[in-house]
């Protein structure tokens, strides 16, 4: 599918892409899908945090050192260099890596970009984002004549965090041409940061559907060698109680069941991460994307509320989806309650049905925003 639009050129920007999983995989769908539509598109390479010459130094060297990780240089070094090649496969066009004000201003100078999209992800979480909010704001687009998209970006909270920037945030809100959330909590926020129309959107995981993903690798995409004999489990925070759910759901899922467990220090790369949950039989997780992908491939699961990184994407996705009753509240939870959620199977057919309802209003504030007309 191909739209005709006087948009041409579209620099689209997220969070520093490092070791989250979830991060780098709605980076590259909505890369994906904007260049399936026809559009050029530029993956702006955020590198995070601005550090001073003598940091950057430091750092230059620590991270080819082993045995230590100071300041988590090397830990990062690492991990962009496990991912290093996913990157530049599904993300071909991107600038060099940008942390200073001037660097983005720049760059926005050189590349021309008819358009910019920020989002997705916890791109306007003050926790995340407090080194240089500004910026996800794209401030570094003042006195261009580019347009200013928000596409589901994600607050993290139902408010937002800094009182001490609400005019700064409302003012730079306010120049853009076309904004979205991830979470319906989000269009409350933008709503009192002076923003009316706002859009709740889905996450760019969701809105590209799962064939999407059979191009990192077809054959392991089709493989069905032992499909739906394995519990995943995807548990970024672990705890005693989370522990428990895990080892109930195990012992009920009987002897006939593997177990894979991923996590923070996974090794896993992106794509062999998407196909263990397509082969999953069973999913508990405490990661929103953990649980996009079990609902997008169709596996029955359990997702713990984690208050910790953010609860609202949670709601707001099972609540749109009916399926809130797969949500459990650590600190709500008692034996036997896994097993209790395990035994209500969900109907994927109603299921799948307002997926796609709400995928096609999702793209359509895309092509709205852009200006496009849609030729098929």
């Amino acid at each position: 599918m191909v739209v005709k639009s006087d948009m041409k050129k579209i620099g689209v920007m997220s969070l520093p892409l490092v070791d989250n999983y979830g991060g780098m995989l709605q980076a590259v769908a909505l890369y994906g899908y904007l260049s399936d539509r026809g559009y050029e598109v530029v993956s702006i390479n955020n590198a995070g945090k601005h550090l001073s010459s003598w940091k950057r130094a430091v750092g230059g060297v620590l991270k080819y050192v082993p045995g230590q990780n100071f300041k988590n240089f090397r830990y990062k070094y690492m991990k962009l260099q496990q991912h290093k090649r996913f990157l530049e496969s599904f993300l071909p066009a991107r600038t060099e890596a940008l942390t200073s004000k001037g660097a983005f201003r720049s760059m926005a100078a050189r590349e021309k970009f008819d358009a910019v999209i920020v989002g997705s992800d916890q791109v306007w979480r003050w926790d995340y984002s407090f080194y240089d909010c500004e910026r996800y704001f794209l401030d570094f687009l003042n006195g261009c004549s580019t347009k200013r998209i928000a596409y589901a970006a994600s607050f993290g909270k139902d408010h937002w965090q800094n009182p001490q920037k609400v005019d700064a945030i409302r003012g730079l809100l306010a120049a853009f041409d076309a904004v979205s959330t991830r979470e319906a909590s989000g269009v409350s926020v933008c709503r009192e940061l002076g923003r009316e129309d706002c859009v709740h959107v889905l996450d760019p995981t969701l809105l590209v559907g799962s064939e999407f993903y059979r191009r990192f690798d077809a054959r392991s995409f089709d493989d069905q060698s032992d499909a739906g004999k394995t519990l995943v489990s995807y548990v970024l925070d672990r705890s005693s109680v989370r522990d428990q759910m895990l080892e109930e759901v195990n012992t009920a899922l009987g002897a006939g069941f593997g177990r894979h467990d991923l996590g923070l220090c996974s090794n896993a790369t992106v794509p062999q991460w998407v196909f263990a949950f397509k082969k999953a039989g069973f999913v508990v997780t405490d990661s929103f994307h953990g649980m996009v992908f079990a609902i997008l491939f169709n596996k029955p699961f359990i997702a713990i509320a984690n208050s910790l990184r953010g609860t609202s994407r949670f709601t707001s996705l099972l609540d749109m989806l009916g399926l809130s009753h797969r949500l459990v509240e650590e600190d709500a939870y008692r034996s036997g309650m896994a097993c209790e959620i395990m035994r209500e199977p969900i109907d994927f057919d109603k299921v799948n049905k307002k997926l796609a309802e709400k995928r096609m209003l999702s793209e359509m504030f895309i092509d709205g925003a852009l200006g496009g007309t849609v030729d098929c």
